[in-house]
């Protein structure tokens, strides 16, 4: 009697998106129809978990980052590979100043920051600092000045460094 074993394709796949920005943690699952599967999972980011669905860290920027997985099953006498091209992205950092560009002299002026970058490194400064004076605030967010001299064009500035972003950015406000 000859006997033909019928095994059946090997079918996997892989659900998950292709883009994240830098920092974020992103699911993918891999499906398959072997009731053996056992899965390997590579990617220069950071894996965390194991299975058919893992979690996704991708600490740096990189228009190609490759996310695949081996899917092996002595059941169906094969190992099959499924991926995905992750395109990693930085937000553009933002960074705006306002306050007053009309000042009294001796009145204590209200600078404010505005910044999506939760790392940033600020530093505040003013022209002619030995006639006139600043205060930053504890978050470095706002900055009180105290115009000892008025008519001189005098400058408030802001600078603002991140990591994250990648970016810096220099503001300055003439009076």
């Amino acid at each position: 009697i000859n006997t033909t074993v019928f095994v059946p394709t090997h079918n996997v796949g892989m659900n998950g998106p292709t883009s994240a920005l830098k920092g974020e943690t992103k699911t993918y699952t891999v499906t398959s129809n072997a009731p053996d599967a056992v899965y390997n999972w590579t990617s220069t980011a950071n894996i965390t978990g194991s299975g058919n669905s893992v979690d996704i860290t991708f600490p740096n920027k990189g228009t190609s980052i490759a996310v695949s997985c081996d899917v092996q099953s002595d059941y169906l006498e094969n190992t099959k590979t499924t991926g995905k091209f992750v395109s990693v992205t930085i937000p553009v950092m933002t960074a705006t100043m306002s306050g007053p560009t009309t000042v009294t002299k001796g009145s204590p002026e209200t600078y404010t920051l505005t910044t999506n970058a939760a790392d940033a490194n600020i530093t505040w400064t003013v022209s002619n600092s030995n006639d006139n004076s600043i205060a930053v605030s504890s978050d470095k967010k706002s900055a009180v000045v105290t115009f000892g001299i008025t008519g001189n064009r005098e400058k408030v500035n802001v600078g603002v460094i991140s990591s994250y972003h990648e970016d810096i950015k220099n503001l300055s406000e003439t009076i």
